[in-house]
């Protein structure tokens, strides 16, 4: 959510959903209480949804998304390099799933394996 869709209607939306006894979910930036908007009921509205952060992933959790990502592809990946992934990516999912893609594709069309000097190159990309 952007903002970006006329408040009446999305207002008529919410509270159909509400007597449907149907649930909406919406995906922001910013959390929906901290939205500027003309329509008073609306913000009333947004004050009342539940609002769930998605924070950056722990180094237990790149591990964990890493070797199971590599795994997949049948790729071993020893801990040393895994380490050094850990502590080199950036830390975003997206970012993440780009680098496995990325050194899986690399690793592939040059027939050689993963290495800390191919996870370089690749990083630095």
């Amino acid at each position: 959510y952007q903002n970006n869709i006329d408040e009446d209607l999305l207002y008529t939306l919410l509270n159909h959903s509400k007597q449907l006894n149907k649930y909406i979910v919406f995906n922001s930036l910013e959390p929906l209480s901290n939205m500027t908007v003309k329509l008073s009921d609306l913000k009333s509205r947004f004050k009342n949804f539940i609002e769930v952060g998605v924070e950056l992933p722990t180094d237990e959790l790149l591990r964990v998304i890493i070797s199971k990502s590599f795994s997949e592809r049948q790729i071993n990946l020893n801990n040393r390099n895994l380490e050094f992934i850990i502590k080199n990516i950036d830390r975003s999912y997206d970012k993440v799933f780009q680098f496995i893609k990325k050194i899986d594709n690399e690793s592939l069309s040059t027939g050689k394996s993963i290495n800390i000097n191919l996870i370089k190159k690749v990083l630095n990309k």
